[in-house]
């Protein structure tokens, strides 16, 4: 069972290491060939974010991976409703193992975009996050246990 540990910053956000490469096409009816294609994995900053239903990206993460748009979605905000860009992603959570680098993905998101910040690339929603078990103690740690 991979475990993504860590400390609640300052500002009381859970950030991780997270990898996300664009999710892969399929294209029904094609003859299979014998060369498997490969995909750039990107390492990134992830916020758990458990008000959050949605997984979403920072735009200028989305440019960098050479994500395209899958079209639009409405989402509402705390003063109004905007447009925002949907994609199609491949997230996973980095974690180490006893000493080893490990790297754990989920199912494939479905995810927009939002205003880039400096903080973080990759906003976690409880899309993925139910994907696991997650536990925060009064001592300031996490505990995000993935099957």
């Amino acid at each position: 069972m991979a475990t993504v540990t860590g400390v609640v910053d300052a500002h009381r956000r859970l950030i991780i290491d997270v990898a996300l490469q664009p999710a892969p096409v399929v294209v029904h009816g094609v003859q299979p060939h014998t060369v498997v294609p490969t995909s750039q994995v990107s390492a990134l900053r992830g916020l758990i974010d458990t008000g959050a239903t949605k997984t979403c990206i920072s735009r200028s993460a989305a440019k960098q991976i050479g994500l395209r748009p899958r079209g639009k979605l409405n989402l509402g905000g705390v003063s109004s409703i905007e447009q925002h860009n949907r994609y199609r992603f491949v997230l996973g959570a980095l974690y180490d193992d006893k000493g080893a680098r490990g790297y754990y993905m989920f199912d494939e998101v479905s995810g927009v975009d939002f205003r880039d910040n400096g903080d973080f690339d990759v906003l976690i929603g409880m899309d993925v996050i139910a994907q696991g078990d997650l536990t925060l103690t009064r001592a300031g740690t996490f505990t995000w246990m993935l099957p």
